[in-house]
C-alpha cells in the first residue's frame, strides 16, 4: 500500500512539473524509489500500542478427525525498555446470524520460536473480552508472536442436506506497551525493517498517550515518508512514455513482456485444442470398434 501511494504521488508530482508533457504510470514506477525514504519521528511518551482484527477458524469436514484452527500470529518487536505489555482480545461470544457461539483469549511466543509461553485464561465472557498483563523481564529485545485461541461451536440447521462443522469467530486484538521511566530518547527499530518498510507478519507501534505516571524520556519509532522534491524526469521530455534518451526508439519494456505472455497464452489454447480433438478422434474409433 505503501508502495502505490508513493507512485500515485511521484505521478502527480511528474505531471506538474512537466505540464504538455505525456506522463504515464511507467514514468512513475521507474521514478518513485528516490521520493520514498525512511525517517523518525520522536515523541514523550512512555506508552507504545499496536491493533489489528482477524477471524479466528475452525475447519472440519468428517467426523471423527481431528479439528484444524487457523493460526493468525501477529509478530510485534518488544525493545528494551519495556516493562510490561497489556493484551486485550474483543470478539462476538454469539452471533445469530452464522449460528456460532464460543470463546477466545490470546496466546504469547517470545522469540517467535514456535513454542507457547503464555496464555489468557479460556473461560465463558458474557462481554466477549479477554484481557491480561505480560512481564516483559527477560524478553526485550526480541519479536512477540501474539495469537488467539479458543473454543466454540457452530448450531446445525436441520433443514438443509448438508452441514459443516464451520466456526467463525471475528475478533480484534489490541496491546500496550509500558516502557520504565528516565531519561534520553528510545529508538524502537526492528532488525528486519526494510528501509521503513514493515513485513506483512509483523504489525508496527504506534505512540500512545503518556500514562500518569509518566515523567521524562522520548520515544522514537522510523516509518516512510515522501519527499517529491527529489522527484525528477529520467528521460527526455520529448520522448515517448517510460523512455530515457539511451532508451533507443522508446518502446517500453513491458509492452515486450505483455507481447510473450500473449504468445503463450495462443500456444496453450492451441495445444489444448489439438487435446480434444485427438481424444475426440480416438473416442469415435473405439465407439466403432
Amino acid at each position: 500500500a505503501e508502495k502505490a501511494v508513493a507512485v500515485a504521488l511521484t505521478l502527480e508530482q511528474l505531471r506538474m512539473e512537466n505540464p504538455g508533457v505525456d506522463i504515464t504510470v511507467a514514468d512513475a514506477l521507474a521514478e518513485y524509489g528516490a521520493a520514498t525514504e525512511q525517517v523518525e519521528r520522536e515523541v514523550p511518551t512512555d506508552i507504545l500500542q499496536a491493533s489489528w482484527s482477524g477471524e479466528w477458524s475452525r475447519f472440519n469436514d468428517a467426523e471423527g478427525e481431528e479439528f484444524f484452527s487457523q493460526n493468525q500470529s501477529k509478530f510485534v518487536f518488544v525493545p528494551e525498555g519495556v516493562e510490561s505489555v497489556d493484551v486485550q482480545v474483543i470478539y462476538a461470544t454469539i452471533n445469530l446470524v452464522d449460528g456460532t457461539a464460543g470463546m477466545l483469549t490470546w496466546t504469547v511466543d517470545f522469540g517467535a520460536d514456535g513454542s507457547e509461553d503464555g496464555r489468557g485464561a479460556l473461560t465463558p465472557s458474557p462481554n466477549g473480552v479477554s484481557t491480561g498483563t505480560i512481564s516483559a523481564a527477560g524478553h526485550e529485545g526480541q519479536y512477540w508472536a501474539f495469537g488467539v485461541t479458543g473454543n466454540g461451536i457452530k448450531f446445525q440447521r436441520p433443514t438443509r442436506d448438508h452441514n459443516y462443522i464451520e466456526v467463525r469467530i471475528e475478533y480484534s486484538t489490541s496491546i500496550q506497551a509500558h516502557l520504565g521511566s528516565g531519561s534520553g530518547a528510545l529508538v524502537v527499530e526492528p532488525p528486519d525493517l526494510d528501509a521503513g518498510y514493515y513485513h506483512a507478519y509483523s504489525q508496527p507501534w504506534s505512540f500512545g498517550t503518556p500514562s500518569a505516571e509518566y515523567a521524562e524520556g522520548t520515544v522514537v519509532l522510523p516509518h516512510r515518508a515522501y519527499n517529491m522534491t527529489v522527484v525528477d524526469l529520467g528521460r527526455d521530455p520529448g520522448g515517448g512514455p517510460g523512455t530515457s534518451p539511451d532508451d533507443g526508439d522508446g518502446t517500453s519494456w513491458w509492452l515486450w513482456l505483455l507481447l510473450a505472455l500473449i504468445i503463450v497464452l495462443v500456444a496453450i489454447y492451441w495445444r489444448y485444442r489439438e487435446r480434444i480433438a485427438l481424444k475426440r478422434r480416438l473416442q469415435g474409433v473405439a465407439d466403432r470398434a
